[in-house]
C-alpha cells in the first residue's frame, strides 16, 4: 500500500481526532556549514536552558490539574520553581511537573515556571490558567453517545468524542478528558479497503486528550498476533507473497491536515497494528505524557513504530555535506514519562523499526521514558535531518540509534541508562555536533559505522591506514584538531555487555571498522573522561578481537579510566566510587569535559 493510499482514509467512516493550529509544520530555510562545538553550551542553541513546550492553560473546576515543561540546553540537571502561582500549587523541583487542585470558583490565575541549569543559567514561562468549565468534554465507558459530553452525562465512545457530528463544532482550545476504564475503537473501513479502527487526527477535534485524574483510560485498537498470522496467510495464498505486510491494514492513530498542538496525557493505548501513532508533513508541538503504549504487532519495513513521523518536505542536494535541506520540520517533539513495550515483528531477515522512529524532527525532548520488550527494532532511532534534539535520563532496553540517513545534526544523548547497542552513524549521509555524554551502557557502541560520510578523504595524506592498528593510523587520529570533531562521546560510563554466544570473546564493548575508514572516520571522534570496564574488547570487523590499548594509542581516553565497573539494576556507581558525581546517567556535577 502506498503512502497517498494510508493517507487516504476518509474523514466520514474514520474517528477524526483534531487539533487547531496551521496545517503544517514551519517550513525551515537550508542550514549552512556551521561551526562544530565540543560540547552543548558553546552552541547556540544549546547555550541556555529553553522552554520548548507549551504550557496548558484551562482546569476543570474541582479537579487536579497537571502539567510538565520539556526543557533543552543549558547543563543537566535542572532546579524548577514557581515564581507565581495560585494558592495550593506546588511544583516538582527536579522534574518541573506541576500539580493544583482547581478551586470551584472559575476564574483567571497568573503561573510563572522558573528554571536553572547546574551552571546558573536561568529562564523562566508565564501564562494564564484559567479555571472554567467551558471548553471541557467528557467520555466514559459508563456513558451515552447521546449525552452532552459533560461531566455529568458523558460520551462513551473515542469515536463520538474524535469526530464531530453535523452541525457540531469544538470550541477553540477543547480539552477531552476520558474517564477511566476499556474503550474499544470500533471504526469500519474504508470501501475496498483493510484499513478499520483508523482513528484520523486532523484540524476538527480537541487539542488536548487527557485521563481523568486518578484514573486510566484504556483504549484498545483491536489488532492481536492471530489477526496478524491470517493477514500473512491470506496474502500468501492470494498472490505468493514472501514478505507480506499489514501497513495498510489500519488499528492505528493516524496524524494529519492541521492537527497542530496534539497534547495527550495518562491514556494507556494497545494492540496497534504497524504503527500506534503515525504522523505526516511535519507537525507543531507534539507532547506525549505519562503514555502507555504496547503490543503493537509489524512487519516489513517502513519503519512500524509506536511513534513514527514520516518525512516532512525536504528540498536540498543530499551530497552536500554540512548544509542542512529546508524541511517541514515536526518542531517542539515531547515525548514524557511514558513506557513503550512488546512490539513484535515478524519478518523471513532483518529487522525495522522499533519504538519511536523520526524523520525531519526538530527541538524534541525524550525524556525520562522506560522502553523495553522491542523486538527487532530500536528504542528511539532518529533517522533522518534531526536537528536540535535532546534524548535525555531514559531507561532503554535495545538498541539506540542515529542514523544519518540524510544527517543528524546538534543532538544531544545524555544520562541514559543504555542496555543494548548504541549507534551513531549507520546510512550515507552526515553527522555534526553530535553530544553523548554522562550516559550509563551496558552494551556495545558504534560510531561513524556503515556508510556514514565525513568532510573528506585521506587521500593525498602520506602513511598506512589499511589497518586499525598502524602507527600512521594512531597518529592521524592523535593529531586532528579538536575543534574539527564531530562526535563528542565524553564522561559516560561503559559496562561490557556479556557475550552473545559461545563462539564471540566476551565484553565486546566497541567495534570498530580494521581498515581505511578507521583512520578517515574516528579523526572526527572526541572520545574522551570515560569510565571503561577493564573487561572490555574491541572487536575489530569482523570477529577479531583487541583490548582497549588500541583507542589509547590513538589518544581516546587520554584522562579516562580503564577498571572494573560495578553497577545497580538502575546503571547507578557505588556511592563510594570517586565516579559517580562526575560520570555516568546519575552524575551530579556534570562538567564540560574540555
Amino acid at each position: 500500500m502506498t503512502v497517498q493510499e494510508l493517507r487516504s482514509v476518509p474523514v466520514a467512516l474514520a474517528a477524526v481526532l483534531a487539533f487547531a493550529g496551521s496545517d503544517s509544520g514551519a517550513q525551515a530555510g537550508p542550514g549552512t556549514d556551521s561551526p562544530m562545538y565540543p560540547t552543548p553550551i558553546e552552541c547556540p542553541g544549546f547555550a541556555r536552558p529553553q522552554f520548548i513546550s507549551r504550557p496548558l492553560e484551562k482546569a476543570y473546576p474541582g479537579l487536579e490539574f497537571s502539567m510538565r515543561p520539556a526543557i533543552k540546553g543549558g547543563e543537566y540537571p535542572y532546579r524548577f520553581a514557581l515564581a507565581k502561582a495560585p494558592p495550593g500549587m506546588r511544583i516538582d523541583a527536579r522534574t518541573g511537573a506541576v500539580t493544583w487542585t482547581a478551586p470551584e470558583a472559575e476564574g483567571v490565575h497568573d503561573v510563572e515556571i522558573s528554571v536553572q541549569d547546574t551552571g546558573g543559567r536561568r529562564t523562566s514561562q508565564a501564562f494564564k490558567l484559567t479555571v472554567s468549565r467551558a471548553g471541557f468534554f467528557f467520555a466514559s465507558p459508563e456513558g451515552d453517545d447521546a449525552n452532552p459530553g459533560t461531566l455529568e452525562k458523558p460520551w462513551k465512545t473515542i469515536l463520538r468524542v474524535a469526530r464531530p457530528p453535523e452541525g457540531f463544532a469544538y470550541p477553540p482550545g477543547a480539552i477531552a478528558i476520558l474517564r477511566g476504564g476499556a474503550y474499544e475503537v470500533e471504526v469500519p473501513a474504508a470501501p475496498g479497503k483493510k484499513n478499520a479502527n483508523t482513528v484520523v487526527l486532523d484540524g476538527r477535534s480537541p487539542k488536548h486528550w487527557i485521563a481523568y485524574p486518578g484514573e486510566k483510560p484504556v483504549i484498545d485498537l483491536g489488532w492481536s498476533g492471530e489477526k496478524q498470522r491470517a493477514a500473512h496467510e491470506e496474502q500468501k495464498a492470494r498472490d505468493g507473497s514472501k514478505e507480506p505486510s499489514t501497513q495498510g491494514y489500519g488499528h492505528r492513530f493516524a496524524v494529519t491536515g492541521g492537527a497542530d498542538y496534539l497534547y495527550m496525557d495518562g491514556l494507556e493505548i494497545k494492540n496497534a497494528c504497524y504503527y500506534m501513532f503515525v504522523l505526516w508533513d511535519g507537525r507543531k508541538t507534539i507532547h506525549f505524557r505519562r503514555m502507555d503504549l504496547h503490543h503493537l504487532w509489524s512487519d516489513w519495513a517502513e519503519n512500524p513504530a509506536f511513534i513514527f513521523t514520516f518525512a516532512g518536505d525536504r528540498k536540498g542536494d543530499f551530497n552536500a555535506w554540512g548544509v542542512r535541506p529546508a524541511c517541514a520540520y515536526y518542531r517542539g517533539f515531547v515525548i514524557q514519562d511514558c513506557r513503550m513495550r512488546h512490539r513484535f515483528y515478524v519478518r523471513e531477515r532483518g529487522d525495522h523499526g522499533g519504538a519511536m522512529v523520526f524523520y525531519t524532527v526538530s527541538d524534541a525532548v525524550v525524556e525520562d521514558n522506560l522502553i523495553e520488550d522491542i523486538q527487532r527494532g530500536e528504542c528511539f532511532c532518529d533517522k533522518d535531518n534531526g536537528y536540535g534534539n535532546t534524548y535525555r535520563n531514559n531507561v532503554l532496553r535495545g538498541r539506540c540509534s542515529l542514523l544519518s540517513q540524510w544527517n543528524n545534526d546538534e543532538t544531544e544523548i545524555c544520562h541514559n541508562l543504555v542496555e543494548g547497542e548504541l549507534r551513531i552513524g549507520l546510512q550515507p549521509g552526515w553527522l555534526r555536533n553530535i553530544w553523548v555524554h554522562h550516559n550509563t551502557i551496558r552494551g556495545t557502541v558504534s560510531l561513524a559505522g556503515g556508510g556514514t560520510g565525513v568532510p573528506d578523504s585521506l587521500d593525498g595524506e602520506p602513511g598506512d591506514f589499511s589497518k586499525a592498528s598502524t602507527p600512521d593510523s594512531a597518529r592521524v587520529i592523535r593529531e586532528y584538531p579538536a575543534e574539527k570533531r564531530l562526535i563528542h562521546f565524553y564522561r559516560n560510563v561503559l559496562q561490557a555487555p556479556p557475550a552473545a554466544d559461545e563462539d564471540r570473546k566476551p565484553f565486546v564493548i566497541l567495534r570498530l571498522p580494521d581498515s581505511r575508514q578507521f583512520a578517515e572516520r574516528w579523526r572526527y571522534v572526541r572520545w574522551d573522561e570515560n569510565v571503561v570496564d577493564a573487561k572490555a574488547r574491541v572487536e575489530l570487523l569482523w570477529n577479531r578481537f583487541t583490548d582497549f590499548t588500541l583507542m589509547k594509542s590513538c589518544g581516546f581516553d587520554a584522562k579516562g579510566f580503564l577498571e572494573e565497573v560495578t553497577l545497580d539494576a538502575e546503571g547507578r556507581l557505588p556511592g563510594d566510587s570517586p565516579r559517580a558525581r562526575e560520570y555516568g546517567r546519575f552524575a551530579t556535577r556534570p562538567g564540560d569535559a574540555r
